[in-house]
């Protein structure tokens, strides 16, 4: 059987991947016939083909000569058309991250940790022609301890996501029945395109808030900040008790407080411009006169 692989793997953006659902397909057995990606990625190919063609007349003349039976999507970026679905005699695949018809859109794994959820998950959804609508094969819920950065929370997301593949996949290439579950609008929620600018921390906000912020936005856009001149990108921090004015701070020998809107934020790990993330003590010890000046 032949599987037609949509998209890079990568559940968030600024997220690392390592080829790991083509890896999967391959371990269990399925022949992945050619990629399809918006961009060349550092995903490891298997000598499999690739193409960057957003061309649809282009893809539908090559998947017709492909005769795949299904296609597998992971974050690919783009809206396929009816036209092309329809190629697939198993139709398309999703895996993603989060409980449909919750956190349908471009960011689930970011706007879940932003919101302070609890729990998250995985859905194996069929595509269809709009966004996230389609119906689900498999879903499964994970509880979160609060304080998963995005690459982690990809990570444990994409591994789940591949189990709940596999099974899917060897149930509907058998004779079993497969239960799809249309999705619902009642209760259904959109996350929102992630922009650069989210990246700027604003020390008004509380401090929880901006502690989710720093871990939702790693890799990308970055949470950054100007600490008395000294640009720099806020990579983990932790809230602490503490009242003064937003974005006022208080250095000691090995830490670094900076007041915020309610609370305060303790910097543990930053990046000041070009140098290497390092810890509030290895920072300290090179920046220290520069903040107290």
């Amino acid at each position: 059987m032949a599987v037609i692989f949509f998209g890079n793997e990568k559940l968030a953006t600024g997220v690392s991947s390592g080829g790991k659902t083509i890896e999967t397909l391959l371990n269990n057995g399925y022949r992945v016939a050619k990629i399809y990606t918006k961009h060349q990625t550092d995903f490891n190919q298997n000598n499999i083909p690739l193409s960057t063609s957003v061309d649809l007349k282009e893809i539908s003349e090559e998947l017709k000569q492909l005769k795949p039976d299904i296609g597998i999507l992971v974050a690919y970026g783009l809206i396929i058309p009816k036209s092309i679905i329809d190629i697939f005699p198993h139709g398309i695949i999703n895996i993603h991250p989060s409980i449909l018809p919750k956190g349908r859109g471009p960011a689930p794994i970011e706007d879940t940790i932003l919101s302070g959820s609890k729990q998250t998950g995985v859905s194996i959804m069929q595509i269809s022609e709009e966004m996230d609508k389609g119906p689900v094969l498999a879903q499964q819920s994970v509880t979160l301890i609060g304080d998963e950065t995005k690459q982690q929370l990809a990570d444990s997301l994409l591994e789940l996501g591949n189990e709940l593949l596999i099974k899917c996949l060897v149930d509907i290439f058998s004779s079993k029945q497969i239960k799809l579950t249309p999705q619902s609008d009642k209760g259904a929620s959109y996350t929102r395109i992630i922009k650069k600018s989210d990246g700027l921390i604003d020390w008004k906000k509380p401090a929880d808030q901006i502690e989710r912020e720093i871990r939702a936005y790693t890799g990308w856009p970055k949470s950054t900040a100007d600490l008395n001149g000294i640009p720099c990108i806020i990579t983990a921090a932790d809230v602490a008790d503490g009242k003064g004015a937003a974005g006022d701070y208080r250095v000691a020998d090995k830490s670094l407080i900076v007041f915020t809107g309610e609370k305060a934020l303790s910097i543990k790990r930053l990046k000041p411009a070009g140098k290497k993330d390092m810890s509030v003590a290895e920072f300290l010890t090179g920046y220290k006169s520069r903040l107290t000046n």
